[in-house]
């Protein structure tokens, strides 16, 4: 094993050289993150709006948007203080008696999409756009959901949730 070692690194055996520099590289482009180019698989894209609506429930309950706003995307954290978030859906917390049943059962039902998420590229940045219902009782709850691609996973970027 030395030897080899030797061979590569002082250069007398180069197709050696080149075909691990090759393995090399041929193994980094598949380690890769594909880069939130392509819509994920629908049991990811289910749990990714369930965890978000799972989120937006806990805020509703506790008035406390603060896990909610720390698990957004960057921009969306510049663009809106956790004051701002709760002030937008005050109307929730208000009413959470009536609204808390449908945003919990929401969590045990499967969202239907409509239109078919996609992505979409702003500012060199892919963003998953989202959108559709859960079939909640007593009242469905519709959702329009945007993520943008950063670090390695999907981070939310818009919230609208009716009902």
């Amino acid at each position: 094993m030395k030897e080899l070692v030797k061979k590569v690194v002082l250069g007398r055996n180069v197709w050696i050289s080149v075909l691990l520099v090759a393995g090399i590289i041929f193994t980094a482009a598949f380690a890769c993150e594909t880069g939130g180019d392509k819509v994920p698989p629908d049991n990811e894209l289910q749990s990714l709006v369930k965890d978000t609506t799972s989120d937006f429930t806990n805020a509703v309950d506790t008035g406390d948007f603060s896990n909610l706003h720390s698990k957004a995307s960057s921009d969306f954290q510049s663009t809106y203080t956790v004051s701002q978030t709760k002030d937008a859906f005050q109307t929730y917390v208000d009413k959470k008696d009536t609204v808390l049943p449908s945003l919990k059962n929401a969590s045990s039902t499967t969202a239907t999409f409509s239109p078919t998420p996609s992505i979409r590229s702003e500012k060199g940045l892919n963003v998953l756009v989202v959108s559709g219902e859960f079939a909640a009782k007593p009242y469905p709850v519709k959702f329009e959901y945007e993520y943008v691609w950063h670090s390695g996973s999907w981070k939310m970027l818009k919230l609208v949730v009716k009902m």
